[in-house]
Formats: structure tokens, sequence, C-alpha cells
């Protein structure tokens, strides 16, 4: 906006002077968070795709789930691995810093596992 159409007084003219100083910086953060969104929601589809694929392979394969316990936690255990690995594998192997928390605790059982 330019002097001649900006309101003087108002609430307008309260957002035009917040918007001309804040604006900036808030738009440039909310592209990093929109980014973190898109990329959070497409990894955690594709693991939720991978982890239906895995169950659905387990039900041709072996059988529908018939009431059986043991039968059911092993296809959940299947399914939900082959999910977190797509899911959180692709942020601890590129070492993505919303994702440390994961990495920190792969690196802690990945240390246990080998001594």
């Amino acid at each position: 906006m330019d002097r001649e159409t900006r309101p003087r007084d108002g609430p307008g003219a309260r957002l035009a002077g917040w918007l001309g100083r804040w604006g900036a910086d808030l738009l440039l953060g909310l592209g990093a968070v929109l980014k973190s969104f898109g990329v959070a929601l497409a990894l955690g589809g594709a693991g939720a795709v991978v982890g239906y694929i895995v169950l659905v392979g387990l039900s041709l394969g072996f059988g529908p789930l018939s009431g059986s316990v043991p039968q059911a936690f092993a296809y959940i255990l299947a399914g939900g691995c082959a999910a977190l690995l797509v899911t959180y594998g692709p942020a601890v192997k590129g070492n993505w810093p919303e994702a440390s928390f994961i990495s920190g605790a792969v690196r802690k059982v990945a240390r246990k596992l080998r001594s």
C-alpha cells in the first residue's frame, strides 16, 4: 500500500503498521512451517500406505485375522515396523533437525545392540 491509500487512523492503520513491521518475518516463518507440514504429511501418508499394503499382503498370504491375539499382534508389529521405517527412515538417514528425538532414540538403541 502506498501512503495515499493507507488508512491514517482506526483498525486498518494498526493492521497496516503491524504488517509493515512484522509481516515479512511472519511470512518467512510461515513458509518454513508450511514446508515442514508438507514433508510430514507426505512421509506420514507414505508410511500409512506401506503399513496398509503390508497388512493386506499378510491377510492375503496367511489368511485374514480370525480373532487370534498372537496373529493380530504379529500383523500389527509387521505393518507398524514397515510404516515406521518409511515414515522416519528418511528423516533419520538425512539427520533432519525435526527428527532429533527419533534420531537420538535410534542411536541409543543401535549402541545397545552393538555392545
